[in-house]
């Protein structure tokens, strides 16, 4: 069983008094309420007063007075458990988490039954890195409000992230039925679901986030990947293609619609693609190798070439990569560079059929070639002794290529391939060898047909890949100004490498 992505972002959620939660959506632009609080939380009224002073300056945003006046407050009344809480938001919206879960963790000391300040402190710790930490503090907010849906969604993203997914799945439905609306709790869903081998729901459960997101790319993504594994290519082409139009920059998107163009025989489209996939990762081997093959299927070698020099900087040990190269320099007549390619597959795949047919038709098309050529030259000077030693020489090459064509048949027939072996008989019996007994003697050059070079036997395309994160540079956003509000995704050097961060 696969693992599935990392999930989406942290969810959203607004405190409109103590203790009173309303459920939103976990995209949805939080409402710009204040911290309402009504009733004292001290008897001592030095304590209530600067505890008044701080939420005063913390609805307004002035975080450095808030802090002064709730220390203030705490040092008057070690036991005024809002206070910590308070504090601790302050905190938690200037990332000095260490700070916030210790004044989080005092508060629900003294104030047990205050889910929020559990929801705030499981966002600590999850921001922090520490999802194991996270995941009790979630429970706990749960438990208290069972109905504040963005508890339930962030409770299954920790439960995702630590790998459970049947109760991360469980916590995901549980927040959809409080909230319907949560396009990224249909999307993590959808990806554990796809993992675990039930395509067709997670087929709907993408569908639902896109309804919710229409330019919700990485549902298109995944939508397509399905598509793509059931080679059902035009649904696919249609979802990568929207996932590569909302994302230009996503090379993974770009990359694996080049593979559904090469399905559907559309290689100047499926190369127009690896061309981007290159651009935004030069790194990827396997895209310059699938660009490589799809310009020599649109016939343009020249290109083919430059795209598979740069797999073999890549891949300087895959024999394959090797044998299109040959192939691209033999479309491009380039025989005795084709014939160095192949010689390199054969050195790291002994038993690489299809490259011993290839070298011994380069080998073949390269001595009629350069005899050709030099015949030209012999005829003038007309001297018996450099004609023998030519017609010699070049016995000797169509005799290599010969050798090697012959030797290909027998490894053709023992893998029972015996319409390849009558193809090579008949290049050898009606091309080659014909070719060989004719010398320079004759006054005219020898009117051989040129043999066509086989088809490239271009290698299979890569498989595709499991679902995979979508790159992104983007920067988890900012915490809002409401409590407890902070939307929040792992930063990419975390170690929640490769989540997915917020839009």
């Amino acid at each position: 069983m696969g693992q599935p992505d990392k999930p989406w972002a942290i969810a959203l959620g607004i405190l409109w008094g103590w203790g009173m939660i309303a459920p939103m959506a976990a995209v949805a632009k939080p409402v710009q309420t204040k911290q309402i609080i009504d009733g004292l939380y001290s008897e001592d009224l030095e304590a209530a007063s600067a505890f008044q002073q701080g939420l005063r300056a913390y609805n307004g945003m002035e975080l450095a007075r808030a802090e002064m006046f709730l220390l203030q407050a705490i040092r008057a009344d070690p036991f005024l458990g809002m206070a910590y809480y308070l504090l601790g938001n302050v905190y938690l919206q200037e990332n000095r988490l260490n700070d916030a879960i210790s004044r989080y963790q005092e508060a629900v000391t003294l104030e047990p039954m205050l889910g929020v300040a559990y929801y705030n402190l499981g966002i600590a710790f999850y921001r922090q890195g520490q999802p194991q930490a996270a995941l009790a503090p979630f429970q706990r907010a749960t438990l208290l409000e069972p109905k504040f849906a963005p508890a339930h969604y962030n409770l299954a993203l920790v439960l995702h992230s630590l790998g459970n997914y049947e109760a991360a799945s469980q916590a995901y439905r549980e927040s959809l039925l409080l909230d319907d609306q949560n396009a990224q709790a249909f999307y993590n869903l959808g990806l554990i679901v796809n993992a675990q081998g039930s395509a067709d729901e997670a087929l709907g459960l993408f569908a639902e986030a896109i309804a919710l997101e229409p330019e919700f790319a990485d549902a298109y993504y995944h939508k397509g990947l399905i598509y793509a594994r059931r080679n059902q290519w035009e649904q696919a082409l249609n979802a990568l293609g929207n996932a590569a139009a909302l994302e230009p920059e996503n090379a993974l998107a770009q990359y694996n619609l080049g593979l559904v163009y090469v399905e559907l025989g559309n290689f100047r489209a499926a190369a127009n693609r690896f061309e981007r996939t290159v651009a935004l990762d030069p790194s990827n081997a396997n895209a310059h190798r699938q660009l490589g093959v799809a310009q020599i299927k649109a016939g343009r070698p020249r290109q083919a070439i430059a795209a598979l020099e740069m797999a073999g900087n890549l891949l300087p040990n895959d024999a394959r990569m090797y044998y299109n190269l040959g192939i691209a320099y033999q479309d491009a007549e380039r025989f005795e560079e084709a014939i160095a390619q192949y010689n390199r597959a054969i050195d790291l795949d002994p038993d690489f059929t299809d490259a011993y047919f290839n070298l011994g038709v380069s080998l073949f098309e390269f001595a009629y070639r350069e005899a050709r050529r030099e015949a030209f030259a012999l005829r003038r000077v007309a001297d018996s002794e450099a004609i023998a030693a030519f017609n010699a020489q070049t016995r000797n090459r169509y005799q290599e290529a010969v050798e090697i064509l012959q030797y290909a048949i027998e490894l053709y027939s023992a893998m029972e391939d015996f319409e390849r072996v009558r193809e090579i008989r008949d290049y050898l019996e009606n091309t080659v060898i014909p070719t060989m007994n004719l010398g320079l003697e004759i006054e005219a050059a020898p009117a051989i047909e040129i043999p066509i070079t086989p088809p490239p036997a271009r290698p299979d395309p890569e498989p595709f890949p499991m679902p995979e994160p979508i790159p992104s540079n983007s920067t988890p956003a900012e915490p809002q100004r409401t409590i407890p509000s902070f939307p929040e995704a792992a930063p990419a050097s975390s170690i929640f490498d490769g989540a997915l961060p917020p839009r």
